[in-house]
């Protein structure tokens, strides 16, 4: 219903919620802190195995490494907390995604998942936060499967809709996925941007501004079959996080129509194949 309202009053909808987080650092106490816990929820998100360790001092708080278990990958996490901010580094190592999937509201991607981040922000909310952001992300999902509903964006790509149509109804051998950024004042910039399965390698580049949530990305699929090869369109994605849009590139389509035209003149029927 909130998401229903914000459309219909022509607002622009968000993926980064509008969260108030506090960073005064105004802490009344000093001392250790350590906490245990063999389940914590929070909405989706499930952590097992908990074990945190923090030192209060002077109004700084400091994580100390501390680990969890996620969808049965283990989470190492640091950090610092005061007035100027938030710093922290984070690793997820060998997680499931056919079980953090669900948690997160994503479902065409299964295998492993290693995440890191190395991030600094400051703000007293989550949107401030992203749009404040420094540091560095990176994912790697590997050894999985990606469901044809992935590819259903991308299939506005000839060689992708006929890569997709020839497994229909199944999911493709994934070998992997890696996505990594670097971030400064909440713009993030993809220093690589890799997809590989059994039939393509789709390579991109881009960014996202954190702020506006805008995306700007450029697509690049390769299909392993040299018969798709010569079809295969680069592809422009646009829109938000939360709406993205996705385009052929015009360009190289209409390169691709002019080699078509002249190999057509050169021998006549092979530009219409």
């Amino acid at each position: 219903k909130a998401v229903a309202k914000v459309v219909a009053e022509g607002a622009v909808e968000r993926m980064i919620p509008d969260l108030a987080v506090n960073l005064g650092g105004d802490f009344k106490f000093d001392g250790g802190i350590k906490y245990q816990v063999g389940q914590f929820r929070w909405q989706n998100l499930v952590l097992r195995r908990v074990h945190v360790t923090a030192a209060l001092e002077a109004g700084v708080l400091t994580l100390r490494p501390s680990t969890a278990e996620v969808a049965a990958g283990q989470l190492v996490i640091e950090g610092r907390w005061d007035r100027g901010g938030l710093t922290t580094t984070f690793d997820l190592r060998r997680a499931e995604m056919k079980t953090l999937g669900p948690m997160i509201g994503v479902s065409a991607l299964d295998g492993g998942l290693d995440l890191h981040g190395d991030l600094s922000s400051q703000g007293n909310d989550l949107r401030s936060l992203a749009a404040a952001l420094d540091g560095t992300a990176s994912l790697v999902i590997s050894d999985g499967y990606v469901h044809n509903q992935y590819l259903d964006h991308l299939a506005k790509d000839l060689a992708v809709s006929l890569v997709k149509g020839k497994f229909a109804n199944k999911t493709v051998r994934l070998n992997c996925f890696v996505n990594g950024y670097t971030i400064k004042g909440g713009v993030a910039v993809a220093d690589v941007l890799l997809l590989d399965t059994e039939n393509i390698t789709l390579t991109g580049s881009g960014r996202i501004d954190l702020a506006s949530e805008a995306i700007q990305f450029h697509l690049t699929p390769r299909p392993k079959n040299p018969s798709f090869v010569s079809l295969a369109t680069p592809i422009n994605v646009g829109g938000t996080l939360a709406r993205p849009t996705f385009a052929p590139d015009s360009m190289a389509v209409a390169g691709s129509v002019a080699t078509a035209v002249v190999g057509n003149l050169l021998l006549p029927g092979v530009g219409l194949l």
